[in-house]
């Protein structure tokens, strides 16, 4: 904030034409709902996470658990502070003053390119190393976690239970490495074509938000929440969606919600929440009908079964060979404990 060509941050000029109020921004009609849309994602998006679910069930008691929770949503509005005023000293920035050579014609720079330059051309080169440094390492750390994670759900979640429940463990390892190999490979061609990582981290979380955060709201309130509901509610929630295009992906829309612009493919209406609502309508639905269906007879709860079944008896028979190894362990350690009390 103390460089030369750093203007006044906390300053918000606006002029007669009302065109800027500075790095704040402004919302001109339409784009209230994207607004609205982006907003809903990425607070109740970033919920149904692996991550966060990791740290819960790494929770010894309940109590830790809804500590951490709290604690994590203080920190994210604290760590979001620095990413703001790195941006607005950006944005506030004459960088035709400074020794970058990229400026566009209206004095400004690419907004995806702000981090490394602020570190780059406004700090000290120490500052500036340390600083690309660590962004690099989180970014390295979170990639190849994002990958092992990736590939170990693919592999314990859905090709073990789906497709081979019979797989032995070397042979589950053996898909895991090719699904990471997979996963990385889609990774790099996402990394070359799409400039911008903000955008994909958005996507991810409006996919999240679609199709995960209506099934964590069922689980967690609805009592007569089942699978044929959680099935036919995702399938619901992808399709449409899919139907609504993406434009960061350059995926037309099949459907066009109001306020849909056809010169930039994006939809201004906040479809996502509505595909959402839609989702996780579908599902209450379908789950109470297939519910009563079942307590009055006419649907055999054997096709409940059977799905689920299919789906989680091998990590109950792996939880209950656990236990068995867990018992033999005990019953040795009672059998040596006698021995030794013998003699």
């Amino acid at each position: 904030m103390n460089h030369e060509a750093v203007g006044d941050v906390f300053s918000v000029p606006v002029n007669s034409t009302s065109e800027t109020i500075g790095w704040l921004g402004y919302l001109e009609g339409r784009s209230w709902g994207l607004f609205v849309d982006d907003y809903l994602l990425l607070m109740f998006g970033g919920l149904p996470w692996q991550v966060y679910f990791q740290r819960v069930l790494a929770s010894r008691t309940p109590d830790g658990a809804r500590v951490l929770s709290f604690l994590g949503g203080i920190g994210c509005l604290l760590m979001a502070i620095p990413p703001v005023m790195i941006g607005a000293i950006g944005y506030s920035t004459d960088w035709n003053q400074t020794a970058y050579s990229g400026v566009l014609d209206d004095g400004t720079v690419r907004p995806n390119l702000i981090v490394p330059l602020v570190l780059q051309y406004l700090t000290p080169p120490v500052v500036a190393i340390i600083g690309l440094g660590a962004v690099s390492a989180a970014v390295m750390s979170s990639a190849d976690s994002s990958m092992l994670s990736s590939s170990t759900m693919f592999a314990q979640n859905v090709y073990k239970p789906v497709f081979r429940p019979q797989a032995s463990d070397r042979e589950v390892i053996w898909v895991m490495r090719l699904a990471a190999v997979v996963f990385c490979c889609i990774a790099a061609v996402l990394a070359i074509t799409i400039q911008t990582v903000y955008g994909l981290f958005v996507m991810c979380g409006d996919f999240v938000y679609v199709l995960l955060f209506p099934q964590l709201v069922s689980v967690m309130f609805v009592p007569w929440f089942n699978t044929f509901g959680s099935l036919t509610g995702f399938l619901v929630s992808l399709a449409v969606r899919l139907l609504g295009g993406e434009a960061l992906l350059n995926w037309k829309a099949v459907v066009a919600f109001p306020w849909y612009d056809f010169e930039t493919n994006r939809q201004y209406f906040p479809y996502k929440t509505l595909c959402m609502l839609i989702g996780l309508f579908v599902m209450l639905i379908v789950s109470y009908l297939t519910d009563r269906l079942m307590e009055s007879g006419r649907l055999n709860r054997k096709w409940l079964h059977r799905i689920n079944n299919r789906l989680y008896a091998p990590a109950a028979e792996e939880e209950e060979d656990g236990d068995r190894k867990l018992g033999e362990i005990n019953e040795g350690m009672d059998y040596a404990s006698d021995t030794s009390t013998k003699l």
